[in-house]
C-alpha cells in the first residue's frame, strides 16, 4: 500500500530526503513501488516491511534501531 507520512522532519524521521516540516500527508515515494504491509514508528524512526519480506527503515539510528550495522547518525531515505 501507499505510505504517507507528515510532522517535524528532524533527523530525516520522516523519509522525504529533508529535515522540513509537513503539515499535511505526503506521500513517501521511495516506496512507491514497494507492496507495504506494515508500517511501525518510534519517536525518531520508521520501518516499513514490504509484502515479500524486506524491512526498510529511515531516520534515528544513533542506538543501532535502523539494523544498518554501522555507527551512521540518521537516514534521510528509505534504505
Amino acid at each position: 500500500g501507499d505510505v504517507f507520512t507528515w510532522g517535524q522532519g528532524n533527523g530525516g524521521r520522516l523519509g522525504l530526503g529533508d529535515e522540513l516540516t509537513y503539515l499535511l500527508p505526503t506521500p513517501l515515494l521511495g516506496l512507491s513501488e514497494k507492496r507495504i504491509v506494515k508500517v511501525t514508528a518510534g519517536r525518531d524512526h520508521t520501518l516499513a516491511l514490504c509484502s515479500y519480506g524486506d524491512v526498510y527503515g529511515w531516520g534515528s539510528d544513533r542506538f543501532g534501531q535502523l539494523g544498518f550495522g554501522s555507527n551512521r547518525l540518521e537516514s534521510e531515505n528509505p534504505a
